[in-house]
């Protein structure tokens, strides 16, 4: 443009720039040398952030996204995502969505069970079952990662497990089986009578319906 203005601000003021908060690469105050002057202008754009699931709007001058965050005093994390990127040019009526990813570390006790191991031992009591070494539980340290997005947990993850004391099986003696009673002799007409149970079916046959 041409102006006859002496300074950046009368410039603006012929030129119909007259807002209070426009960013302007000089002062306002500045003088216009005679052959010339490259003057740089910002408008205020109106933008809406949502960060953390909570939304608000402001008006910013700031190149770009990453400009306009740190304009509204909001700090990006080390795994944070941002839409659209850091670098993305401010417009008017666009929408930045930060969305916070954030992990937490956690260690826990936990106990870890013994085993039960069986030993058959034919010189023991038949059906005999004997603790020979007593089982005693061991205890583990355990460390879970925890992710967060926008503070609500989305996953969780062991990544590490210490061995602090080592469980002690428990081993247990067992005898030969018992060997099972022969079958009662049934008497003649009881053939197709059970045999089991301790009950002399047949007996109660003869003594209920004559068999």
């Amino acid at each position: 443009v041409w102006t006859t203005a002496t300074t950046v601000q009368d410039a603006l003021n012929q030129i119909g720039y007259r807002q209070a908060n426009l960013w302007m690469s000089s002062d306002r105050s500045t003088r216009l040398p005679l052959d010339g002057y490259q003057l740089s202008l910002r408008m205020p754009k109106s933008v809406t952030i949502v960060s953390g699931g909570t939304k608000r709007t402001i008006s910013t001058t700031a190149p770009t996204v990453a400009a306009a965050l740190d304009q509204a005093g909001i700090d990006l994390g080390a795994g944070d995502k941002l839409s659209p990127l850091s670098s993305s040019p401010v417009r008017a009526g666009m929408t930045i969505t930060l969305t916070r990813l954030t992990t937490k570390t956690s260690t826990t006790e936990a106990v870890i069970e013994y085993k039960t191991i069986e030993k058959t031992d034919p010189n023991a009591d038949p059906g005999s079952r004997t603790v020979q070494t007593k089982g005693v539980t061991g205890l583990q340290q355990v460390t879970t990662v925890m992710t967060y997005v926008d503070g609500k947990l989305t996953s969780s993850k062991v990544v590490k497990r210490v061995v602090v004391k080592k469980p002690v099986d428990e081993v247990v003696v067992v005898g030969p089986e018992q060997e099972s009673a022969p079958p009662v002799a049934q008497p003649a007409g009881c053939a197709d009578f059970p045999t089991t149970g301790g009950l002399n079916w047949c007996g109660l046959a003869q003594c209920e319906s004559g068999l």
